[in-house]
């Protein structure tokens, strides 16, 4: 699914997977100038998410851990100069996000907070193994048990295990950890294709599970399904860009028909993203998450078509509004935007810049 389409997450597990390898290679090779490869990597990565924090906080705590444990390795950590420089270039070249953060009232912490859900943890394991596959995750269980048990990769397997349990006591969602249970997949390849040479029932236990659980995933995670069976899907993404072409023509037709200057504005970055794709002409804003920090609209726009906004609400904020309609992409799937309400305001009660706190809305 990261694959096929472009998310955050995409980044996010080739961010992760380098700045774990340089790790890797500092710690298996003795080579200190690692440490600043895996700095300059965790610095670059904060540009896309700042999860990248869990597995710097894991890490950190993996090397505290096995200080005592071991002579060697990480006990040297603390004293080689590469380390403290790694370090070093991952703030200084995550500097600019904190800035940002700290003049904008720390975005962030408001995000991470709306996105905590009771559900999450309940539904954390569960999503790991699909998101994984259970034959991965099987596979990705022994590699962490061969880390634990190797002195020179106890560290990383501590920081796998404390990664992971961070992001299920903060109540994020599991694929927010999922760099770290990839890599355990990736070690376990090692001792799982070790066990597997020795008989071919053991190969054809492991293929075929593999298999068998990977075409579970791929019709998932792939928009592979017919609509008719997306209701049932967890594959949010297939589900909520289904019909955007048929929804994209109804917006646009009823902004073409309205004066000059009239712009859309969405309840959300779903509904902007299909504008954007399909009719890039039509000027579109939002007050959902970061898209609200490139408003508010000019003051020359006096009339709004607004997308999946409550007309009430609208009525507060303008002397005259009226149905349009609502959205129907035509395709009988059971979306977030199937059915909401298209509404034509105009007469704005106040100025956009006074006005535009108010359409502000994380989720």
């Amino acid at each position: 699914m990261a694959g096929h389409t472009l998310l955050t997450q995409s980044a996010d597990f080739v961010f992760w997977t380098a700045c774990i390898l340089c790790v890797l290679r500092a710690l298996l090779r003795g080579d200190g100038r690692w440490w600043v490869a895996a700095g300059i990597v965790a610095g670059a990565a904060t540009f896309n998410k700042h999860l990248i924090i869990l597995l710097l906080t894991g890490l950190a705590t993996g090397l505290l851990v096995t200080v005592g444990l071991a002579v060697k390795g990480p006990r040297a950590v603390f004293g080689d100069r590469w380390f403290w420089s790694g370090a070093f270039l991952a703030a200084v070249i995550a500097s600019p996000n904190l800035l940002y953060q700290a003049a904008n009232g720390w975005p962030q912490l408001t995000m991470a907070g709306t996105l905590s859900e009771p559900v999450n943890r309940v539904m954390f394991v569960p999503m790991l193994v699909a998101l994984l596959s259970m034959g991965a995750f099987v596979i990705a269980v022994a590699g962490w048990l061969w880390l634990l048990r190797r002195q020179e990769t106890r560290a990383l397997a501590v920081a796998a295990l404390v990664t992971i349990l961070l992001g299920w006591v903060s109540g994020g969602r599991a694929d927010y950890v999922t760099g770290s249970l990839i890599f355990a997949f990736v070690a376990g390849c090692v001792p799982v294709a070790a066990w597997m040479e020795s008989r071919a029932a053991r190969r054809r236990t492991v293929w075929w599970g593999l298999l068998g659980t990977s075409v579970i995933g791929i019709v998932v995670a792939l928009p592979l399904l017919p609509p008719q069976a997306l209701d049932a899907s967890p594959n949010e993404v297939s589900r909520e860009s289904v019909g955007w072409p048929r929804f994209v023509a109804q917006v646009a037709g009823v902004h073409r028909a309205l004066p000059p200057g009239t712009i859309v504005l969405t309840s959300n970055y779903g509904e902007a993203g299909a504008l954007d794709r399909f009719a890039p002409d039509i000027p579109v804003y939002s007050g959902h998450n970061e898209l609200w920090y490139q408003g508010p609209p000019p003051e020359t726009a006096r009339t709004v078509v607004a997308v999946g906004l409550p007309p009430e609400r609208l009525r507060l904020r303008f002397a005259r509004c009226e149905s349009a309609g609502v959205i129907d992409h035509g395709t009988g799937v059971a979306n977030e935007e199937q059915g909401l309400p298209i509404t034509v305001c105009s007469g704005p009660r106040a100025p956009w810049t006074t006005a535009w706190p108010d359409f502000k809305h994380a989720s």
